[in-house]
């Protein structure tokens, strides 16, 4: 599937270069066997735009459902691609190059399909999720709906030059504000 999965779903037009799937793309362009359904784009693309389209004033209740259904849709699409229970998902926070080195070259060993937060914000605002699979040396192919890097290769020092390193603040339930360290490097599971 792979690839070609996620071309299927370009052509569908429920993924590509200006949606909101960039995260399922990631895991979507580096799984061999398995790929991610229609009807899933358009569930996350939606709930990114809604989650976007959400101001600063917005309820807790109302974050907190759009936080409910992004983990449904997570159950959805690691499904798709043959991830069983999200309890397996890797998620780490790095924020040193050593650290990217070694994540990553641990992740690759074990036949982890990894994506990593890229701080864009020099494009567009935010953050952008991109495959990361080792093509030897410190070379990665680097994959989602669009890429930093001209022809979707980079060096891990490219990489860490773009990795979201910024912590993100967050809304709390007493309407205060707090700081989180979200993961920058997500990986599933090996594909069986």
């Amino acid at each position: 599937m792979s690839e070609s999965s996620y071309q299927e779903n370009t052509k569908r037009g429920v993924t590509g270069l200006l949606s909101g799937t960039c995260l399922l793309a990631s895991y979507d362009r580096f799984s061999e066997r398995t790929g991610i359904k229609p009807q899933t784009y358009k569930l996350y693309d939606e709930l990114v735009s809604r989650f976007f389209n959400a101001d600063d004033n917005a309820s807790d209740y109302a974050l907190a459902e759009i936080t409910k259904e992004f983990f449904d849709i997570q159950s959805v699409f690691c499904r798709d691609l043959g991830v069983q229970t999200s309890r397996n998902i890797y998620s780490e926070r790095v924020d040193t190059e050593e650290a990217l080195y070694q994540t990553l070259g641990r992740l690759a060993s074990g036949g982890f399909r990894t994506a990593a937060y890229l701080d864009i914000s020099s494009r567009i605002d935010g953050k952008h999720a991109v495959g990361v699979q080792s093509v030897g040396g410190d070379r990665y192919f680097v994959k989602s709906t669009w890429s930093p890097f001209p022809d979707e290769t980079a060096s891990l020092h490219d990489i860490f030059i773009y990795l979201d390193r910024c912590p993100r603040t967050r809304k709390r339930e007493n309407n205060g504000r707090r700081t989180t360290r979200e993961p920058n490097i997500i990986a599933l599971p090996p594909e069986r």
